[in-house]
């Protein structure tokens, strides 16, 4: 049977255009991040896979007289099924979806576009076959084209990225550990007769580590939401073993939400404002009041709103967590971490200093040793990240 004479139903030509249109208005608004992009794409990833491939297998089957060309019909089918559905899981961030990923690209570039072009080339006329393979082309390329626009959406240089973490990192456990001797020299010094010394060291203690434990809790939530790795890993890794550090959907769906809904829950960036600025005016209420607005003014724990080009206000959350790759928020996450027990720190010195008549002249110079210690291990931070930035550029 002639190919040539087979021409689509008008089903299928109206299929074609629901699959068309929705796919290219959803890819632009995922791009230009406007509302209702995911119901669009997956509307037409839906009218692809459940009607048009049926339809089309249907359409194309009685122009097959040979065996394997009918065996071609099929596995063209599935494989074009299984892009689709794996689309749709990835839409939907339903568990699954990296497989699919994976295996409909090697599918996608080695299989159906070399197949589709050699069609579309091959083909003369407006038939059925080459239709389909136009529908194809534009389907595909379009979903590609959405794919590395979104991806460079939130886009970062991924070892610039990688370097930063881990200089943070290490300024948070240098911070942490300062922090902690000084508690130490605390408790040596032996201030329980001082009762309100010691109410404010207690209380200035037990916020510092309701923030710190928060934002833990987040970097292990992610973690574990998006590696899908245990708990008890997420706990102490670092962003270096990031596996989906470009990740920016799963990330803003869980800090931010979505156009239907935005999220407010324990693992928001709503919620982790909330911890910030309660930490923040929590912790200047134990500062001498002389010393308040000089100490406020040193703090890096703004979360106030930020101006867009036109003048508009961007919130907190928007600007830092809104579609932005893991390991940016991970970094993002670190950092607020090391800001806190900077925070701490000062207000653990200011507290010292408003009563120092009582306390031993033996804890002002530990104070001065750590203060020492912190600034040699941040001067060779910046070493290191000086030297590793002139052996990328030779």
């Amino acid at each position: 049977m002639n190919l040539d004479g087979i021409k689509p139903s008008k089903i299928l030509r109206i299929l074609i255009w629901l699959v068309i249109i929705p796919s290219l208005i959803g890819d632009i608004f995922k791009v230009l991040h406007y509302p209702g992009s995911s119901l669009l794409m997956m509307f037409g990833t839906f009218i692809f896979a459940f009607f048009y491939l049926p339809l089309f297998a249907i359409e194309s089957w009685k122009s097959k007289e040979t065996r394997p060309s009918k065996i071609s019909l099929i596995i063209q089918i599935i494989v074009l099924f299984i892009f689709a559905i794996g689309f749709l899981f990835k839409i939907q961030h339903w568990e699954g979806a990296g497989l699919f990923v994976i295996i409909t690209n090697y599918l996608l570039s080695f299989l159906v576009m070399p197949f589709a072009l050699y069609h579309l080339i091959k083909s003369g006329k407006i038939n059925l076959i080459k239709t389909h393979n136009i529908l194809l082309i534009i389907f595909f390329f379009s979903h590609t084209i959405s794919a590395l626009m979104n991806s460079g959406s939130g886009k970062i240089k991924i070892e610039t990225a990688l370097q930063q973490g881990i200089n943070t990192e290490e300024a948070f456990r240098a911070a942490s550990s300062r922090n902690k001797q000084l508690y130490t020299t605390l408790n040596t010094i032996k201030i329980k007769e001082n009762t309100a010394l010691l109410s404010k060291v207690n209380q200035l203690k037990k916020i510092t580590d309701y923030s710190i434990t928060h934002i833990k809790d987040l970097k292990s939530y992610l973690l574990v939401t998006i590696d899908k790795i245990p708990k008890s890993e997420a706990d102490t890794l670092s962003s270096l073993y990031i596996v989906n550090s470009v990740n920016t959907d799963l990330t803003t769906t869980i800090l931010i939400g979505n156009e239907y809904h935005t999220n407010t829950d324990k693992y928001s960036a709503y919620k982790l404002k909330s911890v910030i600025n309660c930490f923040r005016d929590s912790l200047l209420k134990l500062v001498q009041e002389q010393n308040r607005v000089i100490i406020k003014e040193g703090l890096n724990l703004s979360t106030d709103n930020y101006v867009g080009y036109e003048g508009e206000p961007i919130s907190w959350e928007m600007t830092n967590f809104n579609f932005m790759p893991l390991l940016h928020v991970f970094n993002t996450l670190t950092n607020i971490q090391y800001e806190i027990k900077n925070a701490e720190y000062q207000v653990l010195t200011d507290i010292i200093n408003s009563d120092n008549t009582d306390l031993n002249t033996a804890l002002f110079s530990q104070i001065a040793d750590l203060n020492s210690k912190f600034d040699a291990v941040k001067k060779q931070e910046e070493i290191t990240q000086l030297r590793s930035e002139n052996k990328k550029g030779m």
